[in-house]
């Protein structure tokens, strides 16, 4: 029942995809973007290939207890630990089974990367490198991106270009996401030095009650 995932498949490819990373992406993209977060991808399965797969097979290894009981109608009263662990044992084969088949993908895929897009797709395998993809997005906690932060984001994991950066810095050179990252010029440099220090201030003043963030950091050297 493949084909009938069509429509699904094409809204994803053609409609959700764009608006997430900001820009269309290949079949092969696609087929990337399809493996497990824990894989530096982001999870976005293809309905079409999970259909062509053994899910159904899969759903009915593990109700195979449950089905038998209503088919012969003996429904047991009690709690039976038995059924419990074969449903549990056969859930961790069919997910070992799945992660060998993601691993298997993810090495052929590889293969067929840049030497820089591989690097960048092992770094996000990286623990707690998708933390942020898989966590909450609750705003009290800071844990909510704009938009644009979540696409620039979802481009600077792949390497994919940025839009709407200058082509150009003002130091001369032409502008990168690395360039950006390391010109004195741009102001970033100054930013993540700025981030840390008011970090540590604003913890300074919570451990030690003082509005002076200079002179909580001096109690805290002491």
């Amino acid at each position: 029942m493949s084909e009938l995932f069509e429509p699904l498949e094409s809204a994803i490819r053609d409609q959700l995809i764009p608006a997430l990373v900001g820009q269309e992406v290949n079949e092969a993209e696609r087929q990337i973007l399809a493996l497990p977060l824990w894989h530096g991808r982001l999870g976005l399965t293809d309905p079409r290939e999970t259909a062509k797969t053994e899910e159904y097979k899969h759903s009915t290894q593990i109700t195979d207890k449950l089905t038998t009981k209503i088919y012969t109608q003996k429904l047991d009263l009690d709690y039976n630990p038995s059924d419990q662990l074969y449903t549990t044992h056969t859930k961790n084969r069919i997910r070992q089974k799945k992660n060998a088949k993601c691993q298997s993908s993810h090495d052929e895929l590889l293969k067929e990367l840049t030497p820089e897009s591989q690097q960048l797709i092992k770094g996000a395998m990286g623990k707690g490198a998708s933390s942020w993809l898989s966590g909450l997005p609750i705003k009290a906690n800071g844990y909510v991106l704009k938009k644009q932060e979540f696409t620039d984001a979802v481009c600077m994991r792949y390497g994919w270009k940025i839009k709407g950066i200058p082509t150009h810095c003002a130091c001369g050179v032409t502008n990168s996401v690395d360039h950006s990252i390391i010109c004195k010029l741009g102001g970033y440099t100054s930013m993540r030095h700025n981030s840390v220090t008011d970090f540590e201030a604003q913890n300074a003043r919570g451990l030690y009650g003082c509005s002076d963030p200079t002179h909580a950091s001096a109690n805290q050297r002491k």
